[in-house]
């Protein structure tokens, strides 16, 4: 869907870029928070915390990733790995 005019993409573009990288990136990562706070107010409230981290997981990449590989994830969390930055946004 194209439902923005080629001047204003410009204006958007050129304002994104008048921005340093560490602003464009902490904007990114603003913009992910706020994705994943809506994702888990949808779940049903009684989940647990690894179900919370699967659904999640296949809710931003889908099957873009097999269940080895989520597996994976998952197993090396379990061995002290370093704590997710932003397993405290809930």
């Amino acid at each position: 869907m194209q439902d923005t005019s080629i001047e204003i993409q410009k204006i958007y573009h050129d304002l994104l870029m008048s921005k340093t990288g560490e602003e464009r990136f902490l904007m990114g990562i603003s913009l992910f928070q706020i994705a994943r706070e809506l994702v888990l107010a949808s779940f049903p409230k009684d989940l647990s915390e690894e179900q919370k981290r699967t659904l999640l997981m296949k809710r931003f990449y889908g099957k873009k990733i097999d269940d080895v590989t989520q597996n994976s994830c998952f197993e090396k969390d379990e061995r002290n790995s370093p704590p997710d930055p932003l397993s405290s946004i809930q």
